[in-house]
């Protein structure tokens, strides 16, 4: 009776012990929140290595990018020329575990223009999808030299003799070529004229007396080059200078008088009769303005 009796309190004690014990339980937890990312990665640096490369070397890029939860997922970087009429756009860097860095080895082309390329603009994303852009002189500073290259040109035009612009001669006329002073050996053509351009078009000329294979000066002006000596076929043409000398229109190193329009127009020679008779004509013309002015003199 009496084992049954202390059974019994032990068992009432416990329960009454039992809402306090859940309660420390309860009270005692820490409840552990999930932390939202809300923050593109942060680029710490970029850089290029070797500061001087050759077209057709290759260059190494270097990032280092931090994020603060979500981690790294993905850097774009987009590489300019000189004039930014070249780029180089690739599938972007790598992250390398040893070093904690972004890289990736990248091969300049052949014929990339020569001078101070930079990497442009370096886009960031996390896992999260926060993105930002960094940029060349704002963010950072990351640049290389090509030495040996493509040194650009600037425009060319059909002229006279002097270096004037002039889209029309005729079939007696001597047509000329200004060009910039570059310093390079190039091919002048004379081509049937194209309302569009596109790059690997194949280069025929179409001139009787052939391509024009010239070294022009090496200067900061413009020469002029005669491309093509009467007889003349009366028609409508386009010159390109052919910059590499590989007969083919390249749209990012070649250079043509007129992309759109035409280059210039040969059309007939007046015949002596018809110059002879405008001529007088005109004379016949002037007198009789002459002779009406002196009519209506008070």
């Amino acid at each position: 009776m009496k084992m049954k009796t202390i059974t019994t309190i032990i068992i009432v004690l416990l329960l009454a012990a039992t809402p306090t014990l859940v309660l420390n339980i309860v009270t005692n937890t820490t409840t552990v929140y999930a932390i939202e990312d809300v923050t593109p990665p942060v680029l710490n640096d970029v850089w290029v290595t070797p500061s001087t490369v050759n077209d057709g070397e290759t260059i190494t890029i270097y990032a280092d990018i931090t994020d603060d939860i979500s981690g790294t997922k993905s850097v774009f970087p987009i590489i300019l020329s000189p004039t930014a009429d070249q780029w180089i756009q690739f599938g972007g860097l790598d992250y390398n575990p040893s070093s904690g860095l972004w890289e990736k080895e990248v091969t300049i082309p052949q014929y990339a223009e020569a001078g101070v390329w930079t990497v442009d603009y370096v886009e960031c994303r996390d896992n999260v999808q926060n993105n930002v852009f960094y940029y060349y002189g704002t963010d950072y500073t990351a640049d290389f030299t090509v030495s040996s290259g493509y040194v650009p040109v600037g425009d060319i035009w059909s002229s006279d003799g002097l270096g004037n612009v002039k889209n029309s001669f005729s079939s007696g006329q001597i047509v000329y070529v200004t060009v910039p002073e570059a310093g390079q050996t190039v091919s002048l053509y004379v081509v049937d004229t194209q309302s569009t351009w596109n790059d690997g078009d194949i280069l025929t000329d179409v001139s009787l007396d052939g391509i024009e294979t010239v070294t022009l000066n090496s200067g900061q002006g413009t020469q002029t080059i005669q491309i093509w000596v009467p007889p003349t076929i009366i028609g409508n043409y386009d010159i390109v200078m052919d910059v590499d000398q590989d007969g083919v229109f390249d749209a990012q190193l070649d250079q043509v008088d007129s992309l759109e329009i035409t280059g210039f127009s040969v059309i007939p020679e007046a015949p002596l009769g018809t110059i002879m008779l405008s001529a007088s004509m005109f004379v016949a013309l002037a007198a009789f303005i002459r002779i009406k002015r002196y009519k209506n003199k008070p």
